[in-house]
């Protein structure tokens, strides 16, 4: 399938930043943890997709400006799931720290206040299934496009363009 597997694990460092500094605004939702406060979980997929472009950027200056763009795609969508797992891990690790009681029987002490009555009920009233849902379906939506677009704003030459993968 790849000629070398081991380049996609290449682009797990490029996927760090993006993916703490998109993890700000999880730390914020949770410590107000109200359902009006949904807002600030597509902040953080903004700023994913930011920093998505300007990695991107910065590896299409590495290969000067003239990288493949089926190659610039895959390392978007590589980056993007690498990050995807690393937001995850960071807010479970988050709800763990901010929500007593979270892996114990019962409902926590702190819960999702001022949810819809449709809402998936949990032991945190929804907020675990809100973080999670928008951790997987938010950034992957933000990275793949910032990928899409990026790969083929950054070529100068298209024609003729074949991926090596």
């Amino acid at each position: 399938m790849f000629k070398h597997p081991a380049i996609l694990l290449a682009y797990f460092k490029y996927s760090i930043i993006p993916a703490i500094i998109a993890s700000i605004p999880i730390v914020f939702f949770i410590k107000d943890s109200r359902y009006s406060q949904t807002w600030l979980l597509y902040v953080g997929d903004a700023i994913f997709l930011f920093s998505m472009i300007v990695v991107i950027l910065l590896l299409s200056k590495k290969a000067h400006h003239n990288a493949a763009t089926g190659s610039l795609l895959i390392a978007g969508h590589a980056i993007t799931v690498f990050g995807i797992i690393l937001i995850c891990v960071i807010t479970f690790i988050l709800l763990l720290l901010f929500v007593p009681g979270l892996l114990h029987t019962g409902d926590t002490d702190k819960a999702l206040k001022q949810t819809p009555t449709n809402m998936v009920y949990d032991k945190t009233h929804g907020m675990m299934f809100i973080l999670f849902v928008n951790a997987i379906i938010g950034t992957f939506a933000a990275g793949s496009f910032a990928s899409v677009i990026m790969s083929y704003g950054t070529k100068r030459e298209q024609r003729g363009d074949k991926a090596e993968i």
